[in-house]
């Protein structure tokens, strides 16, 4: 039958047929509607294709087979009218009623009705095809399961009493539990959808079902699956009052095993709380588990419970989705592998509440991953990260980010930068023996300490206070810093300078100093390690602005502990630093020393400090370069003479 003109199926009250059945075998197609009038009952047998939608206004409409109704069809029931699953699963676009509403009340009168007579359970499925959200106010009852699909809402307003389980497996459902989801009916947020996360929303202030398979339990499985809060504030407390008395949730268990644990659904319209612990239970030797809030703006969500982690592995928490997750004062984490940031916004919420393990913060295209120590400095095993937004901040108050007691090389690409306003002051120690590696645009005021192992600055470092070096320290790198109040960078006695990576490395002090005075001074045992890129052909280290600085000490051969310094020419020149203002300092006598077998003499030229490699390593070579080095030193001295 082609219905293109929208025929109405009509059975009169009180003529011949009351009672009687009328079956459409045939199937019915065309861009029409089906209306179903009259008090009787017409059964749909065929594979229906029609586009304009499915009215029940009184009677029964009931599905002769599986799948009747057009799949992305809608479905309205109003007045009395009843659609009947009789026993066969049934699959819609869109579920509706017209009827009444008595504020947000539905009137079952006006509403009508989905039910299924059968005596087995039978399900419809609701949500394909279509990306605009749906109402049902009408009554759901008896054997009838739920399935939503499709990543809108389906809102359940009626005081419903069907029995069969309730299955999210993408968007949400949106009913007051026990209400519009029957305390009768099981909840499975499956989350089965690969492109659209599955939640529940309760428009309660509390969610308390316990983990089951029961009437009135609750299943978090298969892909991201969760909650969002909708109206008001939501406790989370499985299992629990809603005071946070609900046991512990333990990952990869029958009934507890989503890929992705969603606290906030992107329909939420208010904040979500956790109060349950969550056991990552990593069951093989490293497990990532994810935690979603894919709300925005003040639709936060709030781990109140403890992250830990049981089983034979290391379990990493991957933070996910564009919304914001709290990480409560009360938060306790004491699982062993990494914390990863892909997408919004992790937040501290007390002081070394990471795991003191790799932090990695990402960003890809759009997608952006903040770490935001709200005030609460962290000491973590090493910061990585991919895509330069990636975010290190502190929005609530100064932090320090300790970074390096994993002891192993990492690259973070993204940026360090002070929250926004005056006290969000971001502050960076490096420890460890492990190279850390700034590649970003990094933009913090606090200050930069090096105790240990290498800090490679190979992007750029604006604003920092000052940069101390101590002993066993390295600072490297082919980027650049740039202090804010005149600071300076300051080696102390053994520590290491190391321009390593086949360009200059950029110092821009305004009125401060690279300070080597501590590393050169005379009394000193040790040497500053200077690891050379003969390959640079510039500047190794360059000061823009501000001053070189020895101090009151002179510079020596000895005061370089040279390494790295392979690929060395005969007769070649290096600058090791260039200084645009006046070098702070003198040479001294010990000025000739071998590299690698060959002879080196250490210069100043103009304002830069130079390395010169002598072409034939003999003796009379190594006699006609000191005495060239002693004519330098004197014309050296006398242009500093000349300026003062």
């Amino acid at each position: 039958m082609d219905n293109g003109a929208g025929p109405t199926v009509s059975t009169p009250s009180g003529d011949a047929l009351t009672g009687a059945l009328l079956e459409i075998k045939g199937n019915i197609s065309g861009v029409g509607s089906l209306t179903k009038q009259g008090y009787d009952a017409v059964v749909l047998s065929g594979t229906n294709t029609y586009t304009g939608g499915t009215f029940v206004n009184t009677g029964w409409l009931r599905a002769g087979a599986a799948n009747t109704l057009p799949t992305a069809g809608l479905l309205s029931t109003t007045g009395g009218g009843v659609f009947d699953l009789n026993g066969y699963n049934v699959e819609v676009g869109t579920l509706t009623s017209p009827g009444a509403l008595v504020g947000t009340t539905a009137q079952q009168n006006s509403n009508g009705y989905i039910t299924n007579t059968a005596p087995f359970v039978s399900t419809l499925t609701v949500g394909n095809g279509t990306s605009a959200d749906f109402t049902y106010a009408g009554l759901v009852q008896y054997n009838v399961g739920l399935d939503k699909i499709g990543a809108n809402v389906l809102s359940l307003l009626n005081s419903n009493t069907y029995v069969g389980p309730t299955t999210i497996n993408a968007g949400d459902v949106r009913a007051v539990d026990g209400v519009g989801l029957p305390t009768a009916s099981n909840l499975v947020i499956s989350g089965n959808d690969p492109l659209n996360a599955a939640a529940y929303e309760p428009t309660t202030s509390t969610f308390t079902r316990s983990l089951g398979s029961g009437a009135g339990q609750v299943q978090i499985t298969g892909g991201s699956s969760g909650f969002g809060a909708f109206g008001t504030p939501l406790t989370v407390d499985v299992g629990g009052n809603g005071t946070g008395t609900g046991p512990t949730l333990q990952w990869g268990t029958t009934f507890f095993n989503p890929s992705t644990f969603l606290l906030n659904d992107s329909h939420a319209t208010a904040a979500s709380t956790l109060t349950n612990n969550i056991d990552l239970n990593p069951t093989t030797s490293v497990v990532t588990r994810g935690i979603a809030v894919n709300s925005t703006g003040a639709n936060t969500a709030t781990i109140k419970g403890n992250l830990l982690q049981s089983g034979s592995g290391a379990a990493t928490l991957d933070k996910t989705g564009p919304g914001t997750l709290i990480l409560s004062s009360t938060s306790t984490l004491s699982y062993t592998g990494g914390t990863t940031v892909d997408n919004g916004t992790l937040q501290a919420g007390a002081t070394n509440q990471l795991p003191q393990t790799l932090l990695s913060v990402n960003s890809t295209g759009s997608t952006t991953g903040t770490f935001d120590m709200k005030g609460f400095s962290q000491n973590v095993g090493g910061l990585a990260g991919t895509g330069a937004n990636a975010l290190v901040t502190s929005t609530g108050g100064p932090a320090t980010l300790i970074v390096g007691s994993d002891n192993t090389d990492h690259v973070f690409n993204g940026k360090i930068m002070d929250g926004t306003g005056s006290t969000g002051v971001v502050t960076f120690t490096k420890q460890g023996t492990g190279t850390q590696t700034l590649a970003g645009p990094s933009a913090y005021s606090g200050n930069t300490t090096v105790n240990g192992g290498t800090l490679l600055v190979s992007g750029s470092l604006n604003g920092t206070a000052l940069v101390n070096v101590n002993n066993g320290g390295t600072l490297a790198g082919g980027g650049s810093i740039t202090t804010s109040n005149n600071g300076s960078v300051t080696l102390a006695l053994g520590a290491s300078l190391a321009p390593t990576t086949d360009s200059t490395f950029s110092l821009n002090l305004g009125t401060g100093s690279l300070d080597l005075s501590a590393a050169v001074a005379p009394s000193n045992s040790q040497s500053l390690i200077f690891a050379m890129d003969p390959a640079v052909t510039s500047a190794m280290v360059a000061v823009n602005t501000g001053t070189l600085s020895i101090g009151t000490g002179v510079l020596e051969f000895n005061d370089f502990n040279f390494s790295a310094a392979g690929g060395f020419g005969t007769g070649n020149t290096y600058t090791l630093f260039h200084s645009t203002n006046a070098i702070n300092g003198t040479l001294g006598a010990n000025l000739t020393g071998q590299i690698n077998g060959f002879v080196a003499n250490i210069a100043i030229q103009g304002d830069d400090v130079v390395l010169q490699v002598v072409p034939e390593p003999n003796s009379m070579v190594m006699l006609l370069g000191s005495i060239g080095m002693a004519l330098g030193l004197q014309r050296f001295r006398r242009r500093r003479s000349a300026k003062a």
